[in-house]
């Protein structure tokens, strides 16, 4: 699939659009350059097309010209492909580089229909002159920001919390010597990085009633972490229409090897999370930015060691007795991982789904009795009586939220695909979709596995085409440690 995506008006410049096609072809080698007049066949479904197109592109430009405001406006009462080529990119969090020619202007922003305002954002290239000299620099220009962006595919938080968390950032660049990073390897020799660390996977010989769970009692409160941040945080999540509260959550504090492997929890508290994991590349006025107090040296600290708040989550893939895998579209409300797409189900563990496992014992259980299914029912409408299976796929650490810890499963669902998108859940927090798997349970073997792994990035490009948004980090995650549930066990490293 191409690179890049060139969106145009015939009217305005299409003449310029196809010597720019034409010039980053010879930079970057055919087939990596998408302009719909040269690759969309006679009779084909364009709009289906040119989805595909923009999901599987790494930057979009924009060719605006003088009269390219001008037939926004004239097209004002009907559908605008041009429009919606930006209204997709934008959904799906592309990296848009507008580009100015013939003396054009960014447009202002009250001019533009509200779907696409957020285009006059996005920095401009400007073309001075038709000249030969000024069309090769533009070309150079558009080919540093693809070697900036290509490197690193990562979750991006919604534009206006970009201060806090920044998606930008290439996280395997900034953590250069951090061990384990989870990766996707097939043998076809390519490999796909996530920016993550693994800490334990699904062939650890560890599953879930060999893990061993604690509790401590004493409460974690954050000594650093930005207060200025957690204000803002607090400000936007009011204008976002969502409340916004405290909550006791569990954090990890450690993970203990030997014969058998321990994860030690304490309580502490999603303000703490929001102050310091939420708040990694804030530039606090007084504090700095907490990344670089605490990881200066390219890698993440021990979990036991660690200042930070580090609420763990739990997430799981969902698949059906149909075979459907089944995934949500977060809506633009949510503070994490918002308009991205998420895994069936996913949420913060709290010291109370720990607690339930700990019948006729103290501060002790093992993992398969902890409650993970709260947000199953609270997500998805579905009871745990419609679980067939549930599989332990993995523990990560994720770089962007500074080694936020996250458990990830797998379940099978004994109820229809139909059936579960019927189902009514407590707090529907997106719109849920289903896509049919080959192979599509919580267990793969060997050769389903391997399948798999040669076809991941076909897998998110099919479900980013469905859903028209981009895959979040922890559903990267969450697909990484399903097809690799047979690779070999990792060395304790949390």
């Amino acid at each position: 699939m191409s690179a890049v995506f060139i969106s145009y008006r015939r009217k305005d410049s299409e003449q310029f659009s196809a010597r720019l096609h034409e010039g980053l072809d010879k930079k970057l080698g055919q087939e990596e350059v998408f302009l719909d007049v040269e690759n969309i066949d006679v009779a084909a479904d364009w709009k289906l097309r040119l989805q595909t197109a923009i999901n599987a592109a790494s930057l979009v430009i924009v060719v605006i010209g003088p009269l390219w405001m001008e037939e926004i406006q004239k097209r004002a009462d009907s559908e605008d492909q041009v429009v919606w080529e930006i209204k997709t990119a934008i959904a799906l969090g592309k990296t848009i580089v507008p580009l100015l020619i013939s003396a054009a202007s960014m447009p202002d922003p009250l001019d533009l229909p509200e779907e696409i305002c957020l285009l006059s954002q996005y920095n401009a290239l400007t073309l001075a002159s038709p000249k030969s000299e000024d069309f090769d620099k533009v070309l150079t220009q558009i080919c540093g920001v693809l070697a900036h962006i290509r490197p690193v595919r990562e979750g991006k938080p919604a534009a206006g919390l970009r201060r806090f968390l920044d998606p930008l950032m290439d996280m395997l660049e900034r953590y250069p010597n951090q061990p384990q990073i989870l990766s996707v390897d097939s043998d076809l020799g390519d490999s796909y990085r996530i920016p993550a660390v693994a800490v334990l996977n699904a062939n650890d010989g560890c599953n879930e009633e060999q893990v061993e769970v604690e509790l401590k009692d004493e409460f974690f409160k954050a000594k650093i972490g930005s207060r200025q941040a957690f204000e803002e945080y607090k400000a936007d999540a009011i204008h976002r229409g969502k409340s916004f509260y405290d909550t006791e959550t569990a954090r990890l504090a450690d993970v203990v090897g030997g014969e058998k492997i321990k994860l030690i929890f304490q309580p502490t508290s999603y303000f703490e999370y929001v102050k310091t994991n939420m708040a990694m590349d804030f530039d606090d006025a007084v504090d700095g930015i907490l990344r670089d107090e605490v990881h200066r040296d390219g890698k993440l600290e021990l979990l036991s060691k660690s200042k930070l708040a580090n609420q763990t989550g739990i997430s799981g893939l969902v698949f059906s007795n149909d075979g459907h895998m089944i995934f949500q579209r977060r809506s633009a409300k949510v503070l994490t991982n918002p308009n991205q797409l998420c895994q069936g189900f996913s949420g913060a563990m709290t010291e109370d789904d720990i607690r339930r496992c700990f019948t006729g014992r103290d501060t002790h259980g093992v993992l398969q009795d902890v409650h993970v299914f709260r947000e199953l029912t609270e997500e998805l409408g579905i009871r745990k009586n419609s679980v067939a299976e549930r599989c332990f796929m993995g523990l990560s650490r994720e770089l962007l939220r500074g080694g936020k810890p996250e458990l990830f499963f797998a379940v099978d669902i004994d109820l229809s695909a139909k059936e579960i998108l019927e189902c009514f859940p407590k707090e529907r927090e997106g719109e849920t979709f289903s896509m049919p798997f080959r192979y599509a349970t919580a267990r793969l073997d060997e050769e389903e596995a391997l399948y798999y792994r040669q076809r991941f990035e076909k897998i998110i490009q099919e479900m980013e085409v469905k859903a028209g948004a981009r895959a979040s980090l922890p559903l990267l995650t969450n697909l990484a440690f399903w097809v690799n549930q047979h690779q070999p066990a990792l060395m304790l490293n949390a």
